[in-house]
């Protein structure tokens, strides 16, 4: 045991070692809760980020995996696997998530499928494409659900004008994806002291349970 295990949390997700950071797509895969999780495997802040992967019957007790998503050398998230979410949808886990390029202004959305209810995903593959960086200084965190229609996803920007975006796609089979406005947007400034922000970081909807559409 650690000699400081007892300031640990006892029921917090936390790998036996490295560097822990945003949890994302959390899902249900045949009624047991599954994690993934920004995770270093070395806190040497050069190590490149990869998604963790958790499960559990009751979100008290956790079995840990190899890490499902790694970057793929010389692909889209060579240089890190950041934040997104899944969706799973006719027993294909889907990981949406930001890819990471130091030689690239913006960190893409992305889209990997796993059909091993998420212990490892196939090769990424860019789903929207890049925003000039004439218009946009920012762009990153997608965030995918379920609407009557299909379905939608919401993208961080931040604008050369100074507007804060949460940009909207929609999609009828999760992977091709239409531009569809801005779901909010926000001129920056100073509200009651606060900064409202240059961009939104890791846009996140809350919405009702929608049933699927009849096909």
């Amino acid at each position: 045991m650690h000699k400081n295990e007892h300031l640990f949390p006892k029921f917090h997700v936390r790998p036996p070692r490295g560097f822990v950071n945003d949890p994302n797509g959390p899902c249900l895969i045949d009624g047991v809760f599954h994690l993934f999780y920004q995770y270093r495997h070395a806190t040497d802040a050069s190590t490149p980020v990869v998604w963790g992967h958790v499960s559990s019957p009751d979100l008290a007790k956790w079995t840990h995996y190899r890490s499902a998503i790694t970057p793929l050398p010389g692909g889209p998230d060579s240089d890190g696997i950041y934040s997104g979410n899944t969706v799973v949808n006719d027993g294909i886990v889907r990981a949406f998530y930001s890819g990471k390029l130091l030689d690239h202004p913006h960190q893409l959305p992305l889209l990997a499928k796993s059909e091993n209810k998420g212990a490892s995903f196939g090769a990424p593959r860019h789903i929207i494409p890049a925003p000039s960086v004439d218009e946009v200084h920012t762009f990153r965190d997608p965030y995918v659900w379920r609407t009557p229609g299909g379905w939608a996803m919401v993208v961080g920007a931040g604008t050369n004008a100074g507007n804060a975006e949460a940009r909207l796609y929609t999609s009828d089979d999760l992977d091709h994806w239409t531009p569809s406005g801005n779901l909010a947007a926000m001129a920056r400034r100073r509200v009651d002291g606060l900064d409202t922000g240059e961009m939104w970081e890791c846009p996140q909807v809350v919405v009702e349970a929608v049933k699927p559409r009849a096909t």
